[in-house]
């Protein structure tokens, strides 16, 4: 995407003490890289859903509803893995993956059941499956030790 704004405008707008307390708010690493990787976003089309967004998080948060706890522990090396033709994971890494499928299920039911209260949110997760049978089948195959 091509930049409409000034070299320096990070610089002069302070957009590092804007990542720095973003990064208070993060619960997990790939939140942390997001955050260290932020932008301005000149596009107005991606403004104005970014801003949807925004309000809606806020408008949860501010008014005390419950959202699900969305922390989960690093996966890049999973992910890495499970690229790789004929690679194996650990219990460990499968537990890790049941993990951030169990936050992925909360989530979805969470929005999937407040979609009209929360369109903008809702279309972030809009035609993600259901990782219900997945943890199911981790949860058959490895026990909570991950032997």
């Amino acid at each position: 995407m091509m930049k409409v704004y000034p070299d320096d405008t990070l610089t002069r707008f302070e957009f590092d003490r804007i990542r720095d307390e973003l990064k208070t708010y993060c619960h997990s690493e790939p939140a942390l890289e997001m955050s260290s990787a932020l932008e301005p976003v000149s596009d107005p089309g991606v403004l104005k859903t970014l801003l949807a967004q925004t309000g809606e998080f806020h408008q949860i948060l501010s008014n005390g509803l419950f959202f699900p706890e969305i922390g989960y522990p690093p996966l890049s090396n999973e992910i890495r893995w499970l690229s790789v033709k004929g690679s194996r994971l650990e219990g460990e890494s499968f537990l890790r993956l049941s993990g951030a499928a169990s936050v992925m299920k909360t989530v979805l039911r969470f929005l999937h059941a407040h979609r009209e209260d929360f369109p903008a949110l809702f279309g972030i997760v809009d035609g993600l499956n259901d990782p219900k049978p997945m943890v199911s089948l981790i949860s058959l195959t490895i026990d909570e030790n991950g032997a």
